[in-house]
């Protein structure tokens, strides 16, 4: 069986729109088929989307990478604790958490309530954080450890 020239271009052009419309994010305007050519309009598509919970624990993931090196003490606990509030804050205030107050639509755990003698001795920061994202209420809770480098 063969495939007339006219049936083959426009096999090759379909393929080719898939592939530009899947790997390039491009739309496709206007095709051609008689001249072989596609016309393509680039343009940016919407990011997929991207789950509060992957938004907040990337968030607290750069927070604790900012401090890995840092000692662990109170000092870079408060200063850890007052990002994580002012990230988790506008979360709460446009709604993205559950709860009439903060307090009810996260909490934020570090210091000597998340760490041990030998978390803190070996320079580890240990950092809990609840959130709720869902209707009923649950805490989704992340737990995020970061130990300090050797220089």
């Amino acid at each position: 069986m063969t495939i007339s020239g006219y049936k083959m271009r426009i096999l090759l052009i379909v393929a080719l729109l898939i592939t530009i419309h899947k790997n390039l994010a491009c739309q496709v305007v206007k095709t051609d088929t008689i001249r072989n050519e596609v016309f393509v309009k680039k343009q940016l598509l919407q990011p997929k989307a991207v789950s509060i919970g992957q938004q907040i624990e990337a968030g607290l993931n750069g927070i604790m990478d900012k401090y890995r090196d840092y000692e662990s003490n109170e000092s870079v606990w408060r200063k850890i604790w007052n990002e994580v509030e002012t990230f988790l804050f506008p979360m709460f205030r446009s709604g993205k958490l559950i709860g009439t107050k903060a307090s009810q639509a996260y909490f934020i755990t570090i210091g000597l309530q998340s760490m041990t003698a030998q978390d803190i001795a070996s320079n580890k920061k240990v950092l809990i954080v609840g959130y709720a994202a869902v209707k009923p209420a649950e805490f989704e809770i992340i737990r995020i450890e970061r130990t300090a480098t050797a220089k």
